[in-house]
């Protein structure tokens, strides 16, 4: 049996060799701490650390903090930081392994609802290859029924302005060849869980 000193000295190790994977070896190491990651940012200022910070720590290994930041749960993946890198750093792909990381070892479980949208996404891009927003909307606000009633007022006024559409919910066309999605996605998962 494994002392939980091991077990985070494995899952370090593990975060390291992820790293190296996904950013082309070292090239985290070539981080010039210019900060154009998090000026290119546009939810920066909802993050506890910006892009740049979080790199800096990964660099210095704090694992620990890094997976209990709310940083790869706020990140909207416009890849802004990642292509405007000048040390082509894959920031958003360092995102995603942070999640999956997080994820997997139970460190951070968001209480505030990023998690469950970023299910609610993936689930409808699975079954139908595309996100319908009504869809989407509406099973956050299932899945959360005390916050229903906030977003009435809101929701009015979209449907007034013709913004949304109660029809859309009932619509669920799938993009043509769903089953090359599904077998992309399978593979993915399969990936992750090793």
């Amino acid at each position: 049996m494994r002392t939980k000193k091991q077990e985070g000295l494995m899952l370090e190790q593990a975060f390291k060799d992820d790293l190296r994977t996904i950013l082309d070896g070292n090239k985290i190491e070539a981080c010039l701490q210019c900060g154009t990651c998090t000026a290119s940012c546009p939810v920066s200022y909802l993050m506890d650390y910006g892009p740049r910070k979080l790199v800096a720590l990964c660099r210095n290994g704090m694992l620990e903090e890094v997976l209990r930041s709310n940083t790869p749960w706020m990140c909207v993946s416009c890849y802004l930081c990642t292509t405007r890198c000048p040390a082509g750093i894959r920031i958003t792909d360092l995102l995603y392994e942070i999640k999956r990381l997080a994820k997997k070892s139970g460190i951070n479980q968001p209480t505030n609802g990023y998690e469950v949208l970023s299910e609610k996404f993936i689930e409808q891009v699975e079954k139908y290859g595309r996100v319908n927003e009504m869809r989407l909307t509406m099973s956050l606000i299932l899945k959360n029924l005390s916050r229903m009633f906030d977003t009435v007022p809101l929701g009015l006024k979209l449907l007034r302005k013709g913004r949304i559409s109660l029809t859309s919910i009932i619509k669920s066309e799938s993009i043509k060849n769903i089953k090359d999605l599904t077998q992309i996605s399978e593979r993915i998962k399969l990936r992750g869980s090793g």
